[in-house]
């Protein structure tokens, strides 16, 4: 397995351990880029990544990443890259994705949508962009509930990621 991502050696002075990072950040300042390079590094490595999405459907996600220069489409039909589709469902629309979350708001659908993403799938890379949707309809009790769920998950595949958690500058 390769790094977690380009220079994070230099980033953490040393080797990145396997964990799940929380990116705060507010609007504008890359916290979806670096979330999608990590995602793409990840797919390079033959590591499978869940990529479960809030503010946008399925389709922005790919359009986004292929805009960066990754193409996300073989890894997609190999079954290495998921996205986990939070926002279909409460849009109203219909959902490109095999995995989606019809109800986002219920955190124990998202939970087993997760879990049932993942279920045969070791040393996965996660991002989840964002968290603050989830909070914003589920409540911030709920949301931290659903942490602690989803990353003794993740630690359990022997998993990396980011939490992506927006904040509006003043």
């Amino acid at each position: 397995m390769g790094e977690l991502f380009p220079f994070s050696r230099r980033l953490v002075q040393g080797e990145a351990p396997r964990q799940v990072m929380l990116l705060v950040g507010p609007p504008g300042c890359g916290k979806t880029t670096l979330a999608q390079q990590f995602i793409y590094d990840g797919l390079v490595d033959e590591e499978p990544c869940i990529y479960l999405i809030t503010d946008h459907p399925p389709e922005m996600a790919r359009e986004s990443m292929r805009f960066l220069g990754f193409d996300v489409a073989s890894y997609e039909e190999k079954g290495l890259f998921r996205i986990i589709d939070c926002y279909s469902g409460r849009a109203g629309i219909k959902s490109s994705s095999r995995y989606v979350v019809e109800s986002p708001a219920n955190l124990t659908d998202v939970s087993i949508k997760i879990q049932e993403t993942c279920a045969e799938l070791k040393e996965i890379r996660f991002v989840l962009d964002s968290i603050t949707t989830l909070t914003l309809d589920a409540g911030p009790s709920a949301a931290r509930n659903f942490l602690q769920v989803t990353l003794g998950r993740i630690r359990q595949r022997d998993g990396a990621g980011f939490i992506h958690f927006g904040i509006r500058s003043s």
